[in-house]
């Protein structure tokens, strides 16, 4: 793989997380995200309408991240000159995660605004069909089967890096420990005693995203002749823990 083919994996990886952050922050914002998707329908519905022009075009970015997933799949399996086992499954559950991510928020600039507008006109049946979706389309495709592949896809990836010699052992051996929390923490729409990992969520994706800005800041300081991999110094690890602190610690106050 070339350099310039490194950048373009290094900026897709930057283009996603700053998306993503700034929709996830946005929504947190107007539309009391995420616990806004465990209230009843028809509390989700009245809060949508009143900003629908913010949280529909802002679901509609995050559902490019899941595009963008699918392009970072493909091209990081061609980073990989051995395409083995480990990197081929990798890449396949990449590409799924990138498909059920698209699926779980794609509904929101597309079907609920048609549901919020109908909900006054037969409010029982708009409630039980937004329902219906927000559970299959969102909770059990686009978080379980989302978080669930996006774990996969990072553990079985950050477990190829470590043979990677221009990938830092310290990064592959965060990736793996994301990965599998990851594992848990999609477990959480399955309800019953796995609602206890939904405590997970914002710590893990925070740790996530973080992965990924190093896993983009590795493409860009590396060449593909390079026998070794770049250095984070205490500095990186300070600004790490200071950046997922301050995302993770207000929302437990």
């Amino acid at each position: 793989m070339s350099k310039s083919e490194m950048n373009t994996i290094a900026w897709l990886i930057l283009g996603q997380v700053i998306v993503a952050i700034t929709g996830f922050l946005t929504l947190m914002a107007v539309f009391n995200f995420p616990d806004i998707l465990r209230e009843p329908s028809q509390v989700r519905l009245s809060l949508f309408l009143e900003n629908r022009h913010i949280i529909a075009p802002t679901y509609f970015f995050l559902a490019m991240t899941g595009i963008s997933q699918v392009a970072i799949s493909v091209l990081f399996f061609r980073l990989f000159k051995d395409k083995n086992l480990l990197v081929t499954l990798g890449s396949v559950f990449g590409i799924l995660c990138g498909i059920f991510q698209v699926v779980g928020f794609i509904r929101w600039p597309v079907l609920i605004p048609y549901l919020a507008e109908a909900k006054n006109v037969s409010p029982e049946i708009v409630a039980f069909v937004e329902g219906a979706f927000n559970r299959y389309a969102g909770m059990a495709i686009g978080e379980h089967l989302g978080f669930l592949m996006q774990a996969f896809w990072t553990l079985f990836i950050a477990i190829a890096l470590l043979k990677q010699p221009i990938f830092n052992k310290t990064l592959a051996l965060s990736g793996i420990v994301i990965g599998l929390l990851s594992i848990l923490m999609s477990l959480e729409p399955l309800g019953s005693v796995f609602t206890i990992f939904g405590e997970l969520t914002n710590p893990v994706a925070s740790a996530w995203y973080i992965w990924l800005v190093f896993l983009a800041i590795s493409l860009f300081r590396s060449q593909p002749e390079d026998k070794h991999a770049p250095q984070f110094g205490m500095l990186s690890l300070v600004i790490s823990a200071i950046t997922w602190a301050g995302f993770v610690v207000p929302a437990y106050l």
